[in-house]
């Protein structure tokens, strides 16, 4: 990967990266954990970019969108109502069945990796906090490249390789802020950019970027 990106010394094997996310997704109201005080007003920001973002590019296209990563659906619903179709992905199955009593009408929910997406024809991809968490990011943008026309991302770009990202005590009973990110990958704005073949908006408030291209 070009740049500086930084991860963490020991990647968990797939069992125990799903063993985690699992445990963290255990309680209702798991993605409004990004809201908690310590996290605000960031989260609040990177949420109302995104969205203004999405609202601006999706009435130039034919309305299709993926999601990755759609977790408990927060975004989904709102995305639900601008798109004409929206496919939502997540590994944590716990998170599709919650999503899937939303019975969002023009939403599919999918359960697993990007391989599970047969649809190669979408407008727009949106992995929004979703790179970090990625064995190699590199690899995911080159399928979302192949899958979508643009892609648009969100990642911290202040964050330093954790010791403690897939410990699920640390999640459950955090020291500090971060404490079982569950984050494989740290990034900065050269790192980030260079997931990309060609970028086409990039912003950041100093501790999410907000990246558009291909």
């Amino acid at each position: 990967m070009t740049g500086e990106a930084m991860r963490i010394e020991k990647v968990p094997t797939t069992r125990e990266r799903m063993a985690y996310y699992e445990a963290c997704a255990e309680k209702e109201g798991y993605q409004l954990r990004m809201y908690a005080p310590q996290h605000q007003p960031h989260q609040g920001w990177r949420i109302e970019r995104l969205k203004a973002l999405v609202s601006l590019i999706l009435p130039f296209t034919s309305g299709k969108v993926l999601e990755v990563g759609c977790a408990d659906g927060m975004f989904t619903q709102w995305l639900s109502g601008l798109a004409r179709q929206v496919t939502a992905i997540d590994i944590i199955p716990i998170c599709i069945e919650r999503c899937r009593q939303l019975e969002l009408e023009n939403v599919e929910f999918v359960c697993g990796t990007l391989a599970k997406v047969k649809d190669t024809d979408f407008d727009l991809a949106i992995a929004s906090e979703v790179l970090e968490h990625c064995v190699d990011p590199e690899a995911e943008m080159v399928r979302l490249r192949g899958m979508a026309r643009g892609v648009l991302a969100t990642v911290p770009i202040t964050e330093m390789p954790n010791p403690e990202a897939f410990s699920v005590e640390a999640y459950k009973n955090p020291q500090k802020a971060g404490d079982g990110s569950g984050h494989i990958w740290a990034f900065r704005e050269d790192t980030i950019r260079a997931l990309f073949e060609e970028v086409w908006h990039y912003e950041t408030n100093g501790i999410f970027a907000l990246i558009v291209g291909r």
